[in-house]
């Protein structure tokens, strides 16, 4: 008779957590870590719902991205293969064409602003971080 009762019905689908997404910098890491701590929830109840976290969160997300999750899409790739790669084999200062290519990939890679400066030091950090992204970009090619 129970096998009668449970003909056509199907068992109750399982469901799933909803996936969270990778963090894209610092502050989605101390997101986390204040979501799972309960600090976030204690601060909310004390200062309210205006308490500054979003706009914190995008200045460090900015100030300190994380580069494995960054990838340079095919047109990116190629501005970097045809402008930043041979200008590097022939000298280690940025200058004119190449500058202005890397300064375009950074920003739209979401880095950051980079602006124009004379520090060598802050161009070769901007070198470094876009060549790291299109190493990954090519290997998952």
């Amino acid at each position: 008779m129970i096998d009668k009762m449970n003909e056509g019905n199907t068992p109750p689908k399982k469901r799933r957590a909803p996936r969270k997404k990778k963090p894209q910098g610092l502050g989605d890491v101390v997101e986390q870590v204040t979501e799972a701590t309960g600090i976030k929830k204690v601060v909310k109840a004390v200062v309210g719902d205006d308490c500054g976290c979003e706009e914190r969160k995008r200045k460090l997300n900015e100030a300190m991205p994380i580069l494995a999750n960054k990838r340079m899409d095919e047109r990116q790739r190629i501005i970097y293969e045809t402008v930043v790669i041979p200008h590097n084999a022939k000298t280690t200062q940025l200058r004119g064409e190449a500058f202005a290519a890397c300064r375009t990939l950074y920003n739209e890679l979401g880095l950051g602003r980079f602006r124009i400066t004379g520090c060598p030091g802050c161009a070769r950090k901007m070198q470094s971080k876009l060549r790291l992204i299109y190493e990954a970009s090519c290997e998952e090619s």
